[in-house]
């Protein structure tokens, strides 16, 4: 089995898919944003009796992406995504392209 990179699997969609996953034996790293979301889902992860790799991976940082480009990878799902609250004719290029083109 390959390993399963899922972005933005500190809370939500992205953590649902990543406990589903190790839960069928899939070999999944776990990527969060920020280091105080790694020791929260690793405690919920062995509530659970899950076994899975947390990583720290900020999408927007530059080392953090060229730290992912390291692990054995074979199929990413990137469920991370950021937001500002301003109207959609506002919306920053910047965002726009950190959810739509960032990781690889």
């Amino acid at each position: 089995m390959g390993h399963i990179l899922i972005t933005g699997a500190g809370s939500g969609f992205g953590k649902e898919i990543a406990f589903r996953l190790a839960e069928q034996g899939h070999a999944v790293i776990a990527a969060v944003e920020i280091q105080p979301q790694i020791f929260a889902l690793q405690q919920e992860a062995q509530k659970c009796g899950l076994s899975l790799s947390i990583e720290k991976l900020d999408i927007t940082d530059p080392a953090d992406r060229a730290k992912a480009w390291q692990w054995d990878v074979d199929i990413l799902l990137n469920n991370v995504g950021i937001s500002e609250a301003v109207r959609l004719s506002i919306f920053r290029q910047k965002i726009f392209g950190n959810n739509l083109k960032s990781m690889w």
